[in-house]
């Protein structure tokens, strides 16, 4: 009987468990400039993060807990309080594209146990998006 109870226990001990939700943002920069970005988004003030042409930076330093199913648009950068500034490294040229803007980013929520979820967002800039000043 000790041994059912001290099971039992375990169980709920892993199941009650909450490993929280996982976010990954993502910046593509498919232009053939060199993007630089810097911003708050990220987890660090000012934070400078420079991306080649057809190169992206990638943040795996998103996490969350909580019980609570998630809407995925709210762990994007786009929608979060954040300062951004996105230019090109030859000055002559400016970036349009709206980084807060939520319908400039793609997110998809995949669920996992405990209606935790895997979150990406990504915010792609194309040559499109960028124009001479």
């Amino acid at each position: 009987m000790f041994y059912k109870i001290v099971s039992i226990i375990i169980i709920f001990s892993f199941t009650g468990c909450d490993p929280g939700h996982q976010i990954t943002d993502t910046i593509e920069n498919n232009s053939d400039k060199k993007i630089k970005i810097i911003s708050n988004a990220f987890g660090q003030d000012n934070q400078e993060i420079i991306i080649e042409p057809n190169d992206k930076f990638v943040s795996n330093s998103g996490g969350l807990g909580g019980y609570n199913a998630v809407n995925s648009s709210e762990f994007c950068p786009c929608v979060a309080e954040v300062t951004v500034s996105i230019t090109t490294i030859d000055t002559n040229f400016k970036v349009i594209k709206d980084f807060k803007n939520p319908n400039n980013w793609s997110k998809t929520k995949k669920k996992k146990l405990n209606k935790n979820g895997i979150f990406t967002c990504k915010f792609t800039i194309e040559q499109s998006d960028i124009m001479p000043k």
